[in-house]
């Protein structure tokens, strides 16, 4: 499966924008992991089958550390990383995002 490497970044409130560069396109991922989710950022790759996998709203499950986060997105793409800081305990989270194309 392709993948693409990027970064997610989430604020105060559980706020979150992630970017990735596919091919020379860039897609970004934002929504919300929830109000219990502390401020971090860190480098992320997507796994992906089809680029029509990078539009629209979908919903997602996973969870936030101790020392990575997964995001399986309803359409089976997958936001993965490894976080700067340690993030304990494991979160586990769920919510919705929207793909945009820039």
């Amino acid at each position: 499966m392709p993948s693409a490497p990027g970064y997610i970044r989430c604020f105060a409130g559980g706020h979150f924008v992630s970017s990735f560069l596919v091919d020379v396109h860039g897609f970004t991922f934002t929504g919300s992991l929830g109000s219990n989710v502390p401020a971090f950022s860190c480098h992320a790759s997507i796994i992906y089958t089809a680029l029509n996998q990078l539009e629209g709203t979908r919903s997602f499950t996973g969870h936030i550390g101790v020392n990575d986060i997964k995001i399986v997105v309803s359409n089976r793409l997958v936001i993965e990383g490894v976080l700067d800081t340690p993030i304990d305990p494991r979160i586990h989270v769920s919510g919705s995002g929207v793909w945009t194309s820039n």
